[in-house]
């Protein structure tokens, strides 16, 4: 009785461990994607303000 119950125990715990892994799993694979966004934006952020630059260049040489 007691090695049935143990057993039934352990299926219990793997049953128990296995769903918040793959939760874990699941988040790591998600977290990349918010890192790329989040890179994204800041690709942007500097694009215009690169562009701004540029902008402010070639007004100053045409205020020259």
């Amino acid at each position: 009785m007691f090695r049935k119950n143990n057993k039934l125990i352990w299926i219990l715990f793997i049953f128990l461990i296995l769903p918040l892994k793959t939760f874990s799993f699941l988040k790591i694979n998600v977290d990349p994607m918010y890192v790329e966004m989040d890179i994204r934006k800041q690709q942007a952020q500097v694009k215009k303000t690169n562009r701004y630059y540029r902008y402010r260049l070639r007004y100053q040489d045409m205020l020259r």
